[in-house]
């Protein structure tokens, strides 16, 4: 038995890198695949800890099927542990050493394949800054494997300026990333792209160095380009490694090229398979590897194996059961609100609070009994579910009853609260929405504080109730308001920090 972390095992060393190994593992519970980076946090100086904190967040804020997906975190006293997803053909470096150039068609399939990669992390304003061979993984070792982009140890959000760090491996750094007077962009990411489509044709670099201060003019007389291209890979790969970044094809550009586009790929390989007369069983099938179950961070293995064995026919107990713990957590932070309202003696607010969270409860238990009614169900077969039902209808009447005792005090109030909170609802639930707000704000500067503490335990805590009370709004909000786009950057702001401080707990 290999060395155990948590719920996973290390098993056999799959490669080395700059700043931690590499290992193949398993997910003991399931017994699915897994691969392990290793990162030895004795004497790990503060650049590399913001380096690997970057490295975190950024993998963990993208979701694509073109890239490595960052399953968990563990750290024990003396390592990190980065459980990530396993892909079965190795790294794109290993392949084209063993087999040389591929064909344009496979080629283009899978630059393909890296381009919907960098949508995702367009998407989030990542740039990844190493990518090569060795970081581009792949789902088979064939042709007709799935390429995902690997490693984000040199990844940073590029935000509104330039980068200027000198990072990188410098056969695929790009031109401007080496004058670093400038900055650069997110183009020193396409001149890579370039690079790899031009190994992929070639089974070599286009950059004639031996030692890297030969690598600034080597770039201004790349190695000629392969013949046989057609002319729209041949347009392709010279804009990718235009030399100057202001002539360098962008990613809008690149994501709808002609030799990038899905159409274009797939009238390729069918051509490719016409003229090679395949059978129907042969043609290439781009499939993801069936080895490997993607384990949600927040969900219990045993739960996600029992909801995955037991699953009804008719009805997606898994979504149900989500969107009623939504419900429930929502709801209890809104009561842990209205509490705090009622030792301060401001009666009328936690009433309006207790009000809005027995309304959220209701609606879960009534569509719990109209599932069961309509489909059935009884708890010996979906034990999960009604274990769920059965603690709403708790909470719900635990709410009901507050509510209640608070209405009793309330009637000893001035006439008109007792008119604006009994008869007139839309009142009582601004004053809710209101107080949610207020809190939520409050709950922010808080959480600011203790992250600058260096306290980032209390800071998470505080973030995720905040959003937990801000998506609640969201779905309340009037999306016409004058002040509902400053609304919704405030939520986004609330959910960056709070993964920023996640990672930060994470690596602490």
């Amino acid at each position: 038995m290999g060395k155990r972390i948590g719920q996973y095992e290390l098993k056999s060393k799959l490669g080395q890198g700059t700043f931690g190994t590499v290992y193949l593992g398993k997910h003991i519970p399931s017994k699915n695949k897994i691969a392990v980076k290793m990162i030895n946090r004795v004497g790990l100086k503060p650049e590399q800890q913001n380096r690997l904190e970057q490295e975190i967040l950024c993998q963990r804020s993208v979701t694509s099927d073109y890239i490595v997906s960052l399953i968990d975190v563990q750290k024990t006293e003396n390592n990190f542990y980065l459980i990530l997803e396993f892909c079965e053909g190795g790294d794109l470096g290993q392949y084209i050493k063993s087999h040389g150039a591929v064909s344009e068609q496979v080629a283009q399939k899978w630059m393909q394949n890296l381009a919907e990669g960098f949508k995702a992390l367009r998407i989030k304003n990542i740039i990844h800054r190493d990518l090569k061979l060795q970081n581009i993984l792949m789902t088979e070792n064939s042709p007709k494997a799935i390429l995902k982009l690997a490693d984000f140890g040199m990844s940073r959000f590029l935000g509104d300026g330039l980068a200027q760090t000198w990072l990188g491996t410098p056969l695929y750094m790009a031109p401007e990333m080496f004058k670093n007077k400038e900055g650069y962009d997110s183009k020193a990411d396409i001149w890579s792209l370039g690079i790899v489509m031009y190994e992929m044709l070639v089974g070599e670099p286009p950059i004639k160095a031996q030692r890297r201060d030969e690598i600034p003019s080597a770039q201004k007389n790349l190695k000629a380009m392969p013949e046989n291209l057609s002319p729209a890979c041949l347009d392709l790969i010279t804009r990718l490694l235009a030399y100057d970044p202001k002539d360098r094809i962008s990613f809008d550009e690149f994501f709808t090229h002609p030799f990038i586009r899905k159409e274009e790929v797939k009238s390729l390989l069918i051509t490719e398979s016409n003229k090679s007369n395949k059978s129907e069983s042969d043609k290439p099938e781009i499939t993801q590897t069936d080895d490997f179950v993607l384990l949600d961070d927040q969900e219990s293995c045993t739960d996600f194996v029992f909801l995955k064995t037991d699953t009804h026919p008719a009805i997606n107990l898994s979504e149900i059961i989500s969107l009623i713990n939504k419900k429930v957590q929502i709801s209890d932070v809104i009561c842990k609100l209205a509490s705090k309202l009622k030792i301060n003696k401001e009666i009328n607010g936690a009433y309006a609070l207790i009000e809005r969270a027995t309304e959220l409860l209701e609606i879960s238990v009534d569509k719990g009994k109209e599932l069961i009614d309509t489909h059935g169900l009884v708890p010996n077969s979906y034990p999960l579910f009604f274990e769920q039902v059965d603690k709403v209808k708790s909470l719900f009447n635990d709410c009901k009853r507050k509510s209640e005792e608070l209405y009793k005090e309330v009637e000893t109030s001035a006439e008109e609260q007792k008119k604006a909170l009994k008869y007139e609802g839309k009142a009582s639930e601004n004053l809710a929405e209101n107080l949610i707000l207020n809190y939520s704000i409050t709950l922010c500067k808080e959480a600011a504080k203790d992250e600058y503490l260096r306290d980032y335990l209390r800071a998470s805590e505080k973030y995720k109730e905040a959003i937990v009370l801000l998506e609640f709004l969201i779905d309340k909000k009037d999306g016409e308001n004058s002040d509902w786009e400053k609304f919704e950057n405030f939520v986004v702001e609330t959910k960056r920090r709070c993964e920023t401080v996640t990672v930060k707990l994470t690596t602490a």
